[in-house]
């Protein structure tokens, strides 16, 4: 689905030049889930559309009562169909049928919106003839069209994200309310203020509980996840200073000085590195302290874009 108003360019390419490329993905299966970025909690934004600020303010209003939004960015699909690269995301990350994933490619200027829920499928089908819209993918397009492309179009990502989860929840909460109706014109007749009252405290009480336990389990997912890569960091680390041995001990003058030059700063990020994992096991936030985690979640990921930039180029 196009969120820009001009049309791309195609150039096409020799019938010999399709046919090999074709080839080549027949023997190589996996190509498409080998670009599957690793998903980093419920914003994972690999193309810099939004500030740390927005990025959090998006992962507080994702989870929903009926659905939980899943942004990714990308600088581009290289190639890929955004169609078949969503649900590959979406299968890769093993979402579930209350999950939505929202999909933006900057350089494609691209947006796919893939779930798996005949329930909302239903709403959007039933919101898009009711706008004298058709049905199927089309509802899903002109409800992308609705909700994203008008802020998109003035680059303003943020807003057009904001505004279409806005409308998904807001959708599924209208079907809630639809088939409720009739015993809620009853109750209101037998049921007192105080008594309404008490109900919606205890509403509130359980909602908020709810909120701070999910949202604690993905946090502190999304810093284990974190963890894990930092241990990745560590073994990586390792095979680079094990590539170093046997240079060591043979090779002279300023290339022996470069040996031990690029071996001892290896030695000193592998330190590091044990270093911060030890430190984060030791003081690790429970749960329920929701700013702890996503300040710790965050300083690890900070740390492993440093430390990998660091072993990459060392490499």
């Amino acid at each position: 689905m196009e969120y820009n108003l001009f049309r791309l360019g195609c150039v096409g390419l020799k019938k010999v030049v399709l046919f090999i490329w074709m080839l080549s993905l027949l023997w190589v299966p996996g190509v498409y889930a080998a670009d599957v970025p690793v998903q980093q909690g419920l914003v994972t934004d690999k193309a810099g559309l939004l500030s740390s600020g927005e990025a959090s303010a998006i992962t507080d209003a994702a989870p929903g009562s009926r659905y939980t939004f899943h942004i990714v960015t990308l600088e581009s699909l290289n190639g890929a169909n955004s169609a078949n690269y969503a649900t590959n995301v979406y299968d890769s990350w093993g979402l579930s049928s209350r999950d939505i994933l929202l999909l933006i490619s900057a350089e494609e200027h691209q947006v796919e919106l893939n779930f798996q829920n005949s329930g909302l499928r239903s709403s959007l089908n039933s919101w898009s003839q009711q706008q004298g819209g058709p049905s199927g993918s089309a509802a899903i397009t002109k409800w992308v069209d609705t909700y994203f492309i008008p802020y998109a179009e003035d680059g303003d990502f943020t807003g057009g994200i904001f505004s279409l989860m806005e409308a998904t929840h807001s959708l599924g909460q209208s079907q809630g309310t639809a088939t409720g109706t009739g015993n809620a014109v009853n109750d209101k007749s037998t049921v007192s203020m105080p008594g309404i009252l008490l109900i919606l405290m205890g509403a509130a009480l359980v909602v908020g509980l709810l909120y701070v336990v999910i949202t604690g389990i993905r946090r502190r997912r999304a810093h284990d996840e974190q963890k894990e890569l930092l241990g990745d960091l560590l073994v990586q680390a390792n095979r680079a200073i094990e590539s170093l041995k046997p240079f060591q001990g043979i090779v002279q003058g300023k290339t022996a000085e470069r040996v031990e030059a690029i071996s001892e700063r290896l030695t000193n990020e592998l330190i590091q590195i044990s270093a911060l994992r030890n430190e984060d096991s030791d003081a690790a936030p429970a749960f329920y302290r929701l700013a702890a985690l996503k300040t710790a979640a965050d300083k690890l990921s900070e740390a492993n874009v440093s430390f990998r930039s660091a072993i990459l180029e060392e490499e």
